[in-house]
């Protein structure tokens, strides 16, 4: 990152739900609830910027595409085998036709995904 600046957008529901405290030197927190930081989302409190590099809730990088369409983003998908066999990871790309995330991706630009057929949430990811 020499001669860049780098900003850090990190949100969760809750204050209680973020992680530790950083050492970078920009950081912007955001809050569902408003308890730490911005009341709303990372992608709604975080600043303009020419490059965007985003992982997260898969809801929340369609939020991310809308934004930024040349984000970088590292999607959630289950990855099985991790080979590309058993095709639990198809990811939907909008020319048409599926990649897996386990050996085309899983990052991909975020303009290229197809995030109304990609599913918004994996159950084992959903906390309580």
């Amino acid at each position: 990152a020499a001669g860049l600046q780098v900003t850090w957008v990190h949100g969760a529901r809750t204050a209680a739900e973020l992680c530790a405290e950083s050492d970078a030197e920009r950081v912007v927190w955001a809050t569902d609830d408003g308890s730490q930081g911005t009341a709303g989302t990372a992608v709604a409190a975080a600043p303009e910027a020419d490059v965007v590099l985003a992982c997260g809730p898969n809801r929340m990088l369609a939020a991310v595409a809308e934004r930024w369409p040349d984000a970088q983003v590292a999607v959630e998908t289950y990855m099985g085998c991790g080979t590309g066999v058993c095709l639990g990871c198809a990811v939907p790309l909008r020319r048409g036709g599926y990649d897996r995330a386990c050996t085309e991706g899983p990052v991909y630009r975020a303009a290229d995904i197809d995030w109304e057929v990609l599913p918004s949430h994996l159950p084992y990811a959903v906390t309580v």
